[in-house]
């Protein structure tokens, strides 16, 4: 008997010590503990969601999902009836099973008049908690169901004026978030990493193009907050037509591209729309332009050369009121100059090579000029052969009169 009654004691001892194991203590996370956001899904939020905020009072939504605890805080005090409101939309659909937690935390000012809502699998907004006169740094309530939007609202806070502070808003879902989700880099059954989303397409993929306007991608160095300066991103602005996003690869101190020249693809294939250069100058061959848009040290094949020439083109040695220069003037040029006048020097065209355009101009002057020397010429030759002939004509009529 005395055995019977010792078995039942251990059975409620261990019944008593197992009820103590399965008991819980949950401490909000905060700056304030080690209590982990493990499981919190709503990491990045502000990429990885839909997340809108209105009312006047607002803080920065960044970093209510980076992990930090570094709050922000509004500039204006929220009030009842211009409250903060921060919506998330398109959370994923799993149910929390056993349960969830949902909370904020922050350093200062914290809010003492709040209200947390859930959209449920039954498309309905349901109050999960509505707090009054609330005076701790960190929230979190329990939570059960399927939740696709969160919606946090702040009506009054305790800091200078009436200001809030935020740190940090989190959804603790074992169901549906992995360790750290969205936070740090993922990987795939195939070795493909993603920064930013759970699934990428390549060895190293990114969000997509149309997850934000904002000008992200790889950055070396932040330079003047300007992450764009050094490194490879995608450029601000939306996909959408005709001006969509555009990748740039920026480096102040210059970027060198070596596809190598050892065989037959050791080439830069440039294709699309060709190469723009908006600002700057091309060298081929050599490393000083010497300030010239485009400067080739060797030699060059063209198939069509087109030069859009400013005005003055030379058609005005047509008109009736050109002084064309007489030859004499010309002869006298030539005999102490050695070229044609316009037209540079030998001596200057080795040492500064000529403008294509200005010499082309140049030329037509010439032959313009030149044609109107050769029917200057033709009508003084017809005059001439006209008075040759009108001679020949009277010397006959001499020569029949004398006979």
């Amino acid at each position: 008997m005395k055995t019977r009654k010792n078995k039942y004691l251990f059975v409620v001892i261990l019944l008593i010590i197992s009820n103590g194991v399965r008991a819980q203590v949950l401490v909000p996370p905060s700056n304030a503990n080690f209590s982990s956001l493990e499981k919190n899904m709503l990491f990045y939020a502000d990429r990885r969601f839909t997340v809108t905020q209105t009312g006047s009072a607002q803080v920065y939504l960044p970093a209510m999902f980076d992990g930090n605890y570094s709050p922000s805080y509004t500039p204006v005090a929220p009030s009842v009836s211009d409250p903060t409101v921060i919506t998330i939309e398109g959370l994923p659909l799993e149910h929390t099973q056993r349960g969830a937690y949902v909370g904020w935390t922050t350093r200062y000012w914290p809010a003492t008049k709040f209200k947390i809502e859930g959209f449920t699998g039954d498309n309905i907004w349901t109050t999960i908690t509505d707090v009054s006169g609330y005076g701790g740094y960190e929230y979190m309530t329990y939570l059960h169901g399927v939740f696709s939007k969160l919606r946090f609202t702040f009506y009054t806070a305790s800091g200078d004026n009436g200001l809030l502070g935020l740190s940090e808003l989190f959804f603790l879902h074992s169901e549906a978030a992995q360790a750290y989700d969205g936070l740090m880099v993922k990987y795939d059954a195939k070795g493909n990493v993603g920064i930013g989303i759970n699934n990428g397409v390549g060895k190293l993929s990114f969000p997509d193009v149309n997850a934000t306007t904002e000008p992200i991608g790889i950055a070396w160095f932040n330079a003047g907050n300007d992450p764009t300066q050094y490194g490879i991103h995608r450029t601000a602005g939306s996909w959408s037509g005709p001006d969509f996003q555009q990748l740039r690869l920026g480096w102040h101190t210059g970027i060198i591209i070596d596809p190598g020249k050892d065989y037959s693809k050791s080439f830069l294939d440039v294709r699309g729309n060709g190469i723009r250069v908006t600002n700057g100058s091309v060298g081929i061959g050599t490393e000083d332009t010497k300030a010239y848009k485009l400067a080739v040290n060797g030699t060059a094949i063209f198939t069509k050369v087109v030069v859009k020439n400013y005005s003055n083109w030379p058609d005005y040695v047509f008109d009736s009121s050109y002084q064309l220069p007489s030859l004499d003037s010309v002869f006298s040029f030539i005999q102490v100059n050695k070229h044609l006048p316009d037209i540079p020097s030998a001596a200057t065209v080795e040492k500064d090579g000529h403008d294509l355009g200005e010499v082309q101009k140049q030329l037509l002057k010439k032959v313009e000029e030149m044609t109107l020397y050769m029917i200057a010429q033709e009508k003084r030759i017809q005059q001439l052969e006209e008075e040759n002939k009108a001679a020949k004509n009277r010397i006959q009529q001499l020569e029949v009169k004398h006979n």
